[in-house]
């Protein structure tokens, strides 16, 4: 403020008379969605009892449910709230969860490293607010629901069934590695698929990548202010490789691959006025509207991240972690 007076004067010593601007600091992202309302078919009728956000994970030496490794990763990176979409059930297990005190007896023969997590849990459940869906009735009805408690701002949205592990040289996490992308226009996190991958991911195209291309892709910039943006051209969900080749190659990727969803987004509250005018259409074409009306830039994820509900890609994701846990000196690359 002092500068901009001192500024003022100068002008003002030039016989013209200035007009003071000031421009707001763009504001922090607060607040998450995690959806954990919905129905989970390719992994029925283990889900009939439980969800895949509550399946266990095994990191360092700690089994957690997806769901904690998620909650924790949006605390640590200063997410002040997280807005659990749930139903009657899974109001129930996160409330045992998160919010409940374990017994006494069952803490006493849970191991060392595992006897003070009960008060972590207790802490992240602080920070967790419930919004009910009655019925599995999709992501954009699970997003209006929540409208209200996001209050006008930009919120950041992650899939509770997904688990991810960052392979970040700086140790930032996905979520960490996403909120410092965030410019205040919506920002998706992307990685890299094959032809293979296409049937079962968001799909984007970019036409005018960041040159050089960015980390995992290129060269690490250590000078760099902020992660590179892609400003994304065109959208589709799950893609044939016939529809890929014509409308969603990116130019500088290796040939054969395309840019898609890791399951993290940060949304700009206009995001309900498209989920208004799009009643009951998927998240992708919600999010298609978005990027027409004021732009979505996309930005590389540094991590790993395996879909929960399907049972391939669980395997995989057990398989990786205890991997992790023999050599912890060594990280795999990005898949």
């Amino acid at each position: 403020e002092a500068d901009q007076e001192e500024v003022m004067k100068i002008v003002k010593s030039m016989a013209m008379e200035p007009l003071k601007l000031t421009i707001p600091k763009q504001k922090a992202v607060r607040t998450a969605i995690v959806p954990v309302a919905g129905a989970c078919s390719g992994m029925w009728p283990a889900t009939k009892c439980v969800g895949p956000w509550l399946f266990p994970v095994r990191k360092h030496r700690m089994v957690k449910p997806a769901i904690a490794w998620l909650c924790e990763e949006l605390v640590d990176a200063g997410i002040e709230r997280i807005l659990l979409v749930v139903n009657h059930t899974t109001e129930v297990e996160m409330t045992k969860l998160f919010k409940q005190r374990e017994e006494v007896s069952i803490l006493d023969g849970v191991g060392q490293h595992a006897e003070g997590y009960d008060e972590v849990l207790l802490a992240i459940g602080e920070k967790i607010t419930f919004v009910r869906q009655e019925k599995p009735s999709g992501i954009s009805d699970a997003l209006v629901l929540c409208e209200q408690e996001v209050d006008g701002e930009a919120f950041l949205l992650a899939w509770g069934d997904h688990f991810c592990r960052s392979t970040s040289p700086e140790n930032l996490s996905c979520v960490g590695q996403l909120l410092r992308a965030f410019t205040g226009r919506s920002v998706v996190g992307m990685h890299c698929v094959d032809k293979d991958g296409l049937h079962g991911t968001s799909v984007y195209a970019c036409k005018e990548p960041p040159t050089p291309l960015p980390p995992p892709l290129g060269p690490r910039d250590v000078t760099a202010a902020a992660p590179a943006l892609w400003p994304l051209s065109r959208l589709a969900e799950k893609p044939t490789r016939e529809f890929a080749d014509e409308h969603l190659v990116t130019p500088q990727l290796p040939a054969g691959n395309y840019l898609a969803s890791f399951g993290h987004y940060i949304l700009t509250f206009s995001t309900f006025r498209a989920l208004r005018s799009n009643k009951g259409g998927h998240f992708t074409h919600i999010l298609d509207e978005l990027r027409l009306s004021e732009g979505v830039d996309g930005v590389l994820i540094e991590g790993e991240r395996w879909d929960l509900g399907n049972m391939q890609t669980y395997i995989q994701c057990l398989q990786a972690q205890a991997q992790d846990d023999q050599a912890p000196s060594k990280r795999s690359g990005s898949r």
